[in-house]
């Protein structure tokens, strides 16, 4: 009963009216008779006029993936996450952006990563987020957009960063990202990068297509 409830088309609707006035759920027992089952129900709808019954259902607002992937980008950009570079795409892939999360010796912002793109799960969006390994506590997550992969991994060991940041727009947020000739001193330090990211290269320019946010825009300024 809990279960069916909670996939019921007015459940969003009900969990409303709850905050304002509590509601209760009752129920009959019955025979399987489909007959008995109609002529019950009309009897009941007629005797306490349900409030919802009737009215259309609120159809919720999906958000494109390229706008919630934008806020996504917006959450983990305050949390030190950054660009490592892109591998171009081959005849048997699409090009993937490489984010990187920093790890303190066992400590990182695993937990707080793995929230920011679990909520986006649970959005009313076609963008969701794939946990694909954890290793050492630290998990691994990738997702699409308008073609584009996203791999978004723990920083372990912990990148050598240059003193001086510089930024690069992805998706329409500013983020750290490492440019030459930091990119092939760390490849050179780090061999293991190109080993986990094959054919990853200096991020230069934002690969992401705007399928809906211009639209969007333009849209507002009418």
């Amino acid at each position: 009963m809990c279960a069916r409830w909670k996939d019921h088309h007015r459940f969003e609707q009900l969990k409303k009216l709850n905050r304002k006035s509590n509601i209760k759920i009752s129920w009959l027992v019955s025979k399987n008779d489909q007959e008995l089952l109609d002529q019950t129900e009309r009897y009941f709808i007629d005797l306490y006029q349900p409030l919802l019954n009737q009215t259309p259902v609120p159809a919720k607002k999906i958000i494109p993936a390229e706008i919630a992937l934008n806020k996504t980008l917006i959450r983990l950009s305050k949390s030190n996450v950054i660009i490592l570079g892109i591998a171009s795409s081959d005849n048997s892939s699409q090009p993937t952006v490489y984010l990187k999360y920093p790890v303190y010796g066992r400590r990182g912002l695993s937990g707080t990563v793995s929230s920011i793109l679990k909520s986006d799960n649970k959005r009313a969006t076609c963008l969701r987020w794939k946990k694909y390994a954890t290793r050492k506590k630290f998990n691994f997550w990738k997702t699409s957009c308008n073609g584009i992969f996203i791999d978004v991994s723990p920083s372990y060991p912990l990148l050598p960063l240059p003193a001086i940041t510089k930024f690069q727009t992805l998706l329409g947020v500013e983020m750290i990202y490492i440019q030459e000739p930091e990119f092939t001193t760390i490849l050179e330090v780090c061999p293991f990068i190109e080993q986990q990211h094959p054919g990853v290269s200096v991020f230069t320019e934002d690969p992401i297509p705007r399928l809906w946010t211009n639209s969007v825009e333009s849209l507002k300024k009418r």
